[in-house]
């Protein structure tokens, strides 16, 4: 009987380790390595905020360059449509688009950043149909 009973507590402990084990490691989550979404609206809320502090000098330089890539990303999208990736259509689109973005952000003393995506990318295409 005492035979018993020890091999039901050897057997009890074995489950009970094996049980907290398994839940040790299904409750840790993996590190994505991915930023979460709370995360970069913070990163992005205070660059803005320091982007508001700058001089109207220093806004204006940054939004030269501004106007510089958009230049760049107009001319890349043209170039798309020149050797067929897309239609003269969505190219319109496209740069109507990127124009008036760069406008918007600018009037509205907004930073310009890289932080949205890449203009000729179809969830841009899809988003500007809408």
């Amino acid at each position: 009987m005492k035979r018993i009973y020890s091999l039901l507590i050897a057997l009890a402990v074995i489950c009970s380790l094996s049980a907290s084990a398994l839940a040790a490691e299904t409750s840790t989550p993996e590190p994505s390595g991915a930023p979460k979404s709370e995360d970069i609206k913070m990163i992005l809320d205070e660059m803005q905020t320091n982007f508001d502090a700058l001089s109207d000098k220093e806004k204006e330089e940054i939004y030269k360059i501004g106007d510089n890539i958009t230049e760049q990303y107009i001319s890349l999208v043209e170039k798309y449509a020149d050797f067929g990736i897309l239609s003269e259509d969505e190219a319109t689109k496209l740069t109507e688009m990127l124009g008036e973005r760069n406008e918007k952000m600018q009037e509205n003393g907004r930073m310009l950043g890289g932080f949205f995506p890449p203009p000729h990318s179809p969830k841009s295409v899809e988003k500007s149909a809408d």
